[in-house]
């Protein structure tokens, strides 16, 4: 029988003193697998300070359609943030990302497939493991997908990012490790061992001589250190009770939680126990150390909470919060937060357990909390990304735009923005840094370097004739006068590039095609590039995208369209580093339904990727267009209490004659719909119609249950009264409904008693 474990990774070093090696963490890292460092341990920088009090800065949904209870889409696993994104997931398998700063989507996704765990995020690519073993790279910047896996089994265990790679164990015994750049498998080890359990990394000194050993603990209670060199477990030993979370590793000991809420610390090196304390009570969510490593936290199920000493493993206090603890506690330099099943975000001080902030979000919160300067942000029950942040003295600094491309001899500016979210008077500080001297960039902030957040302020950048092309990540940080404690960063990129070497995008438009639009875009001087992405911008009122495809053939392409932002279609192509594609190309293509004439623009906003992940300097494409849609005109006749109806003209036999009932004209779903060239789709399992139009106008999807006065139209809640009912096995709907929703003309002879539809399709 296979054990479920979970793994640490752990560097043992030979001839050398032990020493615990920190994560660096400022704005500019990436965002790791659990909270802000690649070791799992749930712990901030020891720098940064939670202020109080608390409150909502903004909320954004993952999935548009989330309406009704029908269709809520739980946000689920940890949010990943990065870049000042956050990633997010529900449980069916939709991604959304959201500017950090002020909520505002970025991109979003629907993978089709529910995630098996959490994401990970190395390099600027998001590893999501899926259903059925797939595994995808994406893009953190666009979604797009750089590279696709098969596992051999499910992934249930959190990937764990670590040195460029991405390491992750299957339910049928192997240990993946993936280059999260490429994709490319670099090993695969088999360790007979089903893992389901979070993983933690350790590097612990440093030495030319080393080697990795993953320590796991089991559900059931065992605990081994499996050797990647030997492939093969150096130990393994009986755990006192089982568990239900992953390890935390501290210094030269782990810290295992029993599900029976047994605290216990062990050895690395001989696996003694240093200490053990019993809470009392059941633990099914991850600990956390804080305080300069001074402390471990931890939240029970049934809404405990605890501060135990490292040192000796005595509890220094503990006490109630608003609700049960499932999720994982973090821990932000002298504050212990925790989120409880019903709602609340509350911070306690690590001395006394005093609690400092609570936010009540009226919405059940379904992942553990995410931290970066400063904000909170959780997913709840509802579908939603909630950050908070501190009411009083919030700072926000953000660069416009974040990516500048700068030739030789040229000069940009980046303006910065300084907010606060009630008002600050205070003077700040600005200075840059991350810009070698080698670099050949001047950097000025103009007018002056000091700033007050009413202020105008650009950061001007001037390339010397010889700058040679490289790309520079730098930041821009905002430091109080008065407190040196305050201050805030932004990241930017700045590329310098040649303009010969500026990719030079195109669109190609062939109206030939009756009512549809057929948009070819492409590169004149395509680079070695890792992956293509790009958005078309059109307007939706005039235009209505049916049909994508990849015009790059061949299997090293990995070709992804998404059509779910209206007004937009992003494409993504993923190339084998192998095929790295150079000189002139069509990229991809989309077709456009013609919905009215008129005069109209399309704009093309290409993003790309070097072999290293640099992004390359493209150019915008933008082209106007006259489009003209010929329309061809129906009409259908119906008549109250008669079963025999006319599509132009021609008689055809309803199940179901129209009827009056309480002075409302009610009228057959399935024939109207097909009549107008729509489908209709019956749901036996919630009783209900999905109708997806097929006319130029009125609302594209329509969702109805029958006996209920609410119906989903574009996946907006709108009244429908009366509501649908079901007569003789057939789906009835009121009149005055399909006139303001289908896209037809209707007209109503109450003399003859006729109902008569005119369309144009």
């Amino acid at each position: 029988m296979k054990k479920i474990l979970a793994f640490v990774i752990v560097a043992f070093i030979a001839l050398s003193p032990m020493v615990l090696v920190e994560a660096g963490n400022n704005e500019a890292t990436d965002w790791f697998c659990f909270q802000k460092d690649h070791q799992r341990t749930g712990t901030a920088f020891f720098s940064e300070k939670i202020s109080t009090p608390l409150t909502q800065a903004w909320d954004g949904i993952i999935d548009t359609n989330i309406y009704i209870a029908q269709n809520i889409d739980p946000v689920k696993g940890t949010i990943i943030i990065g870049k000042d994104i956050a990633v997010a997931a529900t449980e069916k398998g939709k991604l959304g990302a959201f500017s950090t700063l002020d909520g505002k989507p970025v991109w979003r996704r629907d993978l089709g497939l529910p995630l098996t765990t959490d994401m990970a995020l190395s390099e600027e690519v998001l590893l999501v493991p899926l259903k059925g073993g797939k595994v995808l790279g994406l893009d953190l910047y666009t979604g797009g997908t750089f590279w696709e896996y098969q596992a051999k089994g499910e992934v249930k265990s959190p990937p764990l990012p670590y040195n460029g790679y991405f390491y992750f164990p299957t339910t049928e015994g192997k240990l993946v490790q993936i280059a999260s750049a490429s994709g490319l498998v670099s090993n695969e080890y088999n360790m007979n061992v089903s893992v389901q359990v979070p993983m933690a990394v350790q590097a612990v000194g440093y030495s030319v001589s080393s080697y990795t050993q993953m320590i796991m603990n089991s559900q059931d209670g065992n605990m081994g250190a499996y050797n990647t060199s030997t492939k093969d477990f150096d130990w393994q030993m009986k755990l006192d009770s089982p568990t239900a979370v992953g390890p935390l590793p501290v210094g030269e000991s782990i810290i295992v939680c029993s599900k029976a809420g047994q605290v216990s610390a062990y050895a690395l090196t001989d696996r003694k126990k240093f200490w053990s304390y019993d809470t009392k009570h059941p633990i099914v969510a991850a600990p956390c150390r804080y305080y300069n490593a001074t402390y471990v936290g931890i939240g029970t199920e049934d809404g405990q909470v605890f501060c135990i000493r490292l040192g000796d493993g005595n509890a220094i206090w503990d006490q109630k919060a608003a609700g049960p603890i499932k999720q994982a506690v973090i821990g932000i330099n002298q504050n212990l937060v925790a989120v409880t099943e019903n709602g609340h975000i509350q911070a306690f001080f690590a001395f006394d357990g005093t609690i400092v902030a609570d936010v009540d979000l009226k919405d059940g919160i379904t992942t553990p909390p995410s931290y970066s300067g400063g904000s909170i942000f959780v997913g709840t029950k509802s579908g939603r990304v909630v950050c908070v942040r501190p009411k009083i003295g919030s700072l926000s600094l953000r660069l416009d735009p974040s990516i500048i491309f700068i030739s030789p001899t040229e000069s940009k500016s980046v303006k910065i923005h300084l907010g606060s979210v009630e008002g600050d008077n205070g003077t700040y500080y600005l200075s840059n840094s991350g810009f070698p001297c080698r670099c050949k960039l001047a950097r000025n902030f103009m007018p002056s370097s000091m700033m007050k957040t009413t202020d105008e302020r650009t950061l001007d950048l001037k390339a010397d004739p010889s700058a040679e092309p490289a790309t520079y990540e730098y930041l821009v940080t905002a430091m109080s006068q008065n407190d040196n404690d305050t201050r805030i960063s932004a990241t930017g990129i700045c590329i310098v590039v040649k303009p010969e070497d500026i990719m030079k995008s195109y669109m190609k438009l062939d109206t030939g095609r009756k009512n549809q639009l057929v948009v070819t875009v492409g590169y004149e001087n395509q680079k070695f590039m890792k992956s293509f992405a790009g958005k078309i911008m059109y307007d939706q009122s005039i235009l209505r995208p049916v049909e994508t495809k990849s015009l790059l053939e061949g299997p090293e392409y990995s070709p992804f369209f998404d059509l779910t932002v209206k007004g937009e279609v992003g494409s993504y192509i993923g190339f084998s580093p192998s095929k790295a594609k150079e000189a002139k190309a069509d990229v991809f293509q989309i077709t456009f339904d013609i919905i009215k004439s008129a005069k109209t623009s399309l704009k093309f906003n290409p993003i790309s990727r070097t072999m290293s992940s640099y992004i390359l300097p493209t150019m915008d494409t933008g082209i106007d267009v006259e489009v003209v849609r010929k329309m061809t005109e129906h009409v259908v006749k119906l008549q109250i209490g008669n079963a025999i109806a006319t599509i132009d003209g021609k008689q055809e036999k309803l199940a179901i004659a129209p009827y009056i009932k309480n002075g409302r004209t009610m009228v057959p779903l399935r024939f109207v719909g097909t009549a107008l060239g729509s489908k209709v789709d019956w749901i036996a399992e919630e009783k209900a119609v999905l109708y997806t139009n097929s006319l130029p106008t009125g609302a594209r999807t329509i969702k109805l249950w029958i006996g209920k006065k609410i119906a989903l139209v574009d996946g907006k809640e709108v009244a429908i009264d009366p509501p649908p009912e079901l007569v003789k096995g057939n789906t009835c709907v009121g009149l005055s409904f399909v006139s303001t929703n289908f896209g037809a003309k209707i007209a109503y002879d109450s003399k003859t008693k006729i109902v008569t539809i005119n369309f144009e399709n």
